[in-house]
């Protein structure tokens, strides 16, 4: 699987698409790859002169002037496009990062991200694609509006329609900042992967100064013979204590059932603040 490219491929959209088309028709699309095998190439569609509003979309398959595409790549939003519309093939900031991440490959792509407001849970139904195997995600100071509550983390199989609430595996390994003392906590066939927090169910505090932040790597979820593997590390405050802790953890969803999609939560309450972005890590 390659990301394909072209020089001087633009043309315009034949015929208006709605924000949830997965199929655009092309004036002209001689100019641009035919993508097979699991190749794709990306196409940005922007409006307006000067230009004021942008799509990015992974192309994956061209038969003639009719693209499939996923929507919304790199961060922008899935939108209703006019006929007249401009479709070009163009250098992308993911692009460039990947190209740059290890001289070919192993860089990262941002695929989608959320900050909540107060918000039940963030769900990242879009990031999951063939395009990748391992996805990295970056939370950045999230804090609960409960205090107690962990951070958590559920799958989906169905595109975020609804989220596997059981066989849900894993274990954390924690060291006080400032200090030595530490621990390890773990759980086995429940509800969610618990991100930090102890065995009891006790997570951070609620005061601004709170939050958790932290680095997780998710492997290959739309397999079909592994389970879905969970690995990160981070620091977090204790609302056990009131003290802030490094911690190591890993888990896993015992099922092996490929996921499209998944979400983060508190296990009572909703999100006060906080983000999450999603990383596609390139192939080498």
């Amino acid at each position: 699987m390659a990301q394909l490219f072209a020089n001087n491929a633009t043309t315009t959209l034949a015929s208006p698409a709605a924000s949830t088309d997965t199929s655009l028709t092309l004036a002209d699309g001689s100019s641009f790859p035919s993508p097979t095998g699991g190749d794709t190439f990306l196409l940005t569609l922007a409006s307006g002169s000067p230009e004021s509003a942008w799509e990015i979309v992974q192309v994956t398959a061209r038969s003639t002037n009719t693209v499939t595409v996923v929507r919304a790549q790199e961060g922008t939003t899935a939108q209703a496009w006019a006929s007249g519309a401009k479709a070009e093939l163009r250098l992308t900031a993911g692009t460039m990062v990947s190209l740059v991440g290890s001289g070919v490959g192993g860089g990262l792509v941002l695929l989608e991200q959320h900050t909540a407001s107060n918000s039940a849970s963030l769900d990242f139904t879009t990031a999951i694609t063939s395009a990748y195997d391992k996805y990295l995600i970056e939370i950045v100071d999230l804090l609960p509006v409960t205090a107690g509550a962990p951070p958590q983390l559920q799958v989906s199989t169905d595109g975020g329609a609804t989220y596997a609430a059981s066989a849900y595996y894993w274990s954390q390994i924690n060291v006080i900042i400032g200090g030595t003392a530490g621990g390890t906590n773990g759980a086995s066939n429940v509800s969610a992967i618990e991100l930090w927090g102890d065995s009891a169910g006790v997570g951070q505090g609620n005061s601004l100064t709170s939050t958790m932040s932290g680095t997780f790597r998710l492997s290959n979820p739309l397999g079909t013979t592994a389970y879905k593997y969970l690995r990160g590390e981070g620091l977090g405050h204790y609302n056990g204590n009131n003290s802030w802790y490094q911690f190591s953890m890993g888990g896993f969803w015992m099922v092996v059932t490929p996921i499209n999609a998944f979400r983060i939560l508190y296990s009572t309450g909703n999100i006060a603040s906080g983000t999450v972005r999603v990383y596609g890590v390139a192939k080498s």
